[in-house]
């Protein structure tokens, strides 16, 4: 059991970890859409535009990326409805410090925290999760590094 648990676990981080980076692109160019839409607008208009959009960017980006840690499970039923469960129903993994919120989208931890417990059925450890959210972080810096220099952003 504990080789099919870890991996269970290995392949789960290798989608997270690939599913973050497949969908950076997409986070990337709509990243510059902000900045080209923004251009021009007197700061503190182009500050609070930047804000409301950027908040829709960055969810945009974690629901592509949650939808494609999905997909690769699609072959599995069970586990789908599984991570659907608790997606939709968070307190049911019994993980006290959880703030999943099923109205928003999450970031790579969170869903490394639903999907580790719908697929394996223990609670993941938070030091993962943390990992996982810097991990994806930096992925997401990373993309943008790469706007600037195509589009020369400065």
């Amino acid at each position: 059991m504990l080789f099919g648990k870890k991996k269970a676990n290995n392949k789960l981080i290798e989608i997270i970890l690939q599913a973050c980076d497949s969908n950076s692109k997409a986070y990337g160019e709509d990243c510059y859409r902000l900045f080209k839409e923004v251009e021009g607008f007197p700061d503190a208009i182009a500050d609070a535009k930047i804000e409301e959009i950027a908040t829709k960017v960055r969810a945009q980006y974690f629901t592509n990326v949650e939808n494609s840690v999905i997909y690769m499970y699609q072959n599995d039923p069970v586990i789908i409805s599984r991570i659907m469960h608790f997606r939709d129903n968070p307190s049911d993994i019994g993980w006290e410090y959880s703030d999943i919120d099923p109205e928003k989208p999450v970031g790579a931890g969170t869903l490394y925290l639903i999907c580790y417990y719908a697929i394996i059925g223990e609670i993941a450890e938070p030091s993962m999760c943390i990992a996982l959210n810097h991990k994806q972080a930096e992925i997401m810096e990373e993309a943008l590094q790469y706007i600037s220099r195509k589009y020369n952003i400065q």
